[in-house]
């Protein structure tokens, strides 16, 4: 038999799983040899939940993305220290050397630190002060927040946010410091951003805005306040940097790879100077530059391990632009592709993941609803109620919106959004609810309307046909459903949309013209290993 390709993986995050998941799913055991090199010890786990696991709707040990590749063999709680190109090795902390043929970068990101006085050596920072970006991390900061009385969030953006959210949960008062001009302000309008605000105070929690913070406050080696540039002082136990955060690039550039925010890699996600090397998820940049998303950085490690299959012996037979069914020893769940679901009809939806309060913000959106463009601007505000809503529609299609405190409008766009329908001819009855008047949405709350092709899940690229199929396949729950399909196990918020498609399916199992138009071209894939966190969220459907 011919030697294996080496290949090495640095890095054992949410995207080097998904790698290693599909080089089980694609490629040929027997002519592949991978080796894992994580440095963190727990393996690869849901980070995107770490600050539900603050706010007590996750459990610390329900994040583990275990997976079924017995043959990979995983080096978990060692880090990688130099990468030889010219020997064609990896080098960890021990001073082992890992020989490879291909190797990939997937060393994720570090916390974006500001430089702030008392904060220049990340390994010395003073007790209470905690970036949120591993489970040491998260562990600490549950350890610390019932001791404290007051918590500082530094930055307003998206994980800010969250982390806020999480921290009252334990009846700790917040201070959130940014210095935009409001909660985030890169999704949201100023003046939603101030409706935003609002909200946050009404939840306990203070923002600071247009605070540039200049040092740590210090007592007795633990943190006693943030000094704000202005000469204030915000006061508290425990500091939480989410500033952002920046490639973990370092192991490349030290190899002499080119480098800018991330390592350059071409349309390939190989090395621009090196095709022995790959790098995908937060540390590759791309010609589209970093997303700093997860969906992007699975794609990227499914094309990178279709590839590599193909380099071996690979069983795959399908297109390698789309998710081709393995053969292997279950026929029976290989008997067709799983067609990967339409590209949603515009960019990117980002959620607010906090219990109590919605935040939703897709597509594009004029920064001033008065701007004479070709987009048509409604908004309804209402500071009262804690809710501001904008449209914006093109050519009679949705092409942006921002919700603050609507969550059932939030779904109902999202939904008309990404599954690219008309929208009424006067913009304006967007924001009429179904329930007020026969508004101008399809309810997101109906299943049997919901085309099989729409999106459910955007992490994973799952369809509806999809949940159909894998419920006629006997998956009765979410956790089933994320098995198989793998919806639910990025960033959660299709929890509540999977459960309600189990429960209609539940009540039309018996009439299978229901469901049948929703399957026709849906395959299935085997069931990887169980993501322990799916069916443990808490997330209810909007009311």
């Amino acid at each position: 038999m011919p030697d294996r390709t080496r290949i090495v993986v640095v890095g054992h995050g949410m995207v080097a799983a998904r790698l290693i998941d599909d080089l089980d799913r694609y490629a040929d055991p027997a002519a592949l040899d991978v080796t894992v090199i994580g440095a963190e010890p727990e393996g690869a786990y849901n980070r995107l939940m770490l600050s539900e696991v603050i706010g007590g709707r996750a459990a610390v040990d329900g994040l583990a993305m275990p997976h079924r590749a017995t043959w990979v063999r995983l080096l978990d709680g060692v880090a990688a220290v130099r990468l030889d190109r010219e020997r064609q090795l990896v080098v960890d902390e021990h001073g082992d050397e890992h020989p490879y043929d291909q190797v990939v970068l997937a060393t994720g990101a570090d916390p974006r630190v500001p430089p702030l006085a008392g904060l220049e050596d990340a390994s010395r920072w003073p007790s209470g002060v905690h970036a949120l970006r591993t489970l040491a991390d998260c562990r600490a900061v549950l350890a610390r927040v019932g001791s404290v009385g007051r918590a500082i969030v530094l930055g307003g953006g998206l994980l800010g946010v969250e982390a806020a959210v999480g921290l009252r949960a334990h009846a700790v008062p917040v201070t959130v410091v940014h210095s935009g001009a409001g909660p985030l302000d890169r999704q949201l309008d100023a003046a939603s951003a101030t409706v935003l605000r609002h909200a946050l105070r009404d939840n306990g929690i203070d923002v600071v805005t247009g605070g540039r913070a200049a040092e740590v406050v210090v007592h007795d080696g633990a943190v006693a306040g943030l000094r704000l540039a202005d000469g204030s002082v915000v006061e508290g136990g425990l500091l939480l940097v989410a500033t952002g955060v920046r490639p973990r690039s370092d192991l490349a550039a030290d190899a002499g790879l080119p480098c800018a925010a991330g390592v350059l890699v071409d349309s390939d996600l190989r090395s621009l100077a090196d095709p022995r090397v790959s790098a995908i998820g937060d540390c590759a940049e791309p010609p589209g530059g970093c997303s700093g998303l997860l969906a992007p950085g699975w794609d990227q490690a499914s094309a990178v391990a279709r590839r590599l299959a193909r380099q071996g012996d690979s069983r795959s037979t399908g297109p390698t632009d789309g998710a081709a069914a393995p053969t292997g020893s279950t026929p029976e769940a290989a008997a067709a592709l799983m067609a990967p679901a339409p590209e949603a009809a515009g960019g990117d939806v980002i959620r607010l993941k906090a219990k109590d309060l919605t935040v939703v913000a897709l597509g594009t959106l004029p920064d001033d609803d008065l701007a004479d463009t070709d987009v048509r601007v409604v908004t309804v505000t209402d500071l009262r109620s804690r809710r501001r809503v904008r449209v914006g529609v093109r050519d009679g299609v949705l092409v942006g919106a921002s919700v603050v405190g609507d969550a059932q409008l939030a779904a109902d766009l999202t939904a008309t959004y990404e599954r690219g329908l008309p929208v009424p001819a006067d913009p304006a009855q967007l924001l009429l609810r179904a329930s007020e008047g026969g508004g101008g949405l399809p309810t997101s709350q109906s299943p049997a309307l919901i085309p099989g092709r729409a999106t459910v899940c955007r992490c994973n690229g799952v369809a509806k046909s999809h949940i159909v199929a894998a419920h006629a396949a006997g998956d009765r729950t979410v956790d089933d459903v994320a098995c198989r399909t793998r919806a639910t196990t990025g960033c959660g918020t299709c929890t509540a949309t999977v459960q309600g498609l189990l429960e209609w399916l539940a009540e039309v199992d018996g009439d299978p013209a229901s469901t049948a138009s929703d399957i026709d071209d849906a395959g299935l894939l085997p069931r990887v290993a169980r993501p322990k966190h799916s069916a443990r969220l808490g997330v209810t459907t909007p009311s």
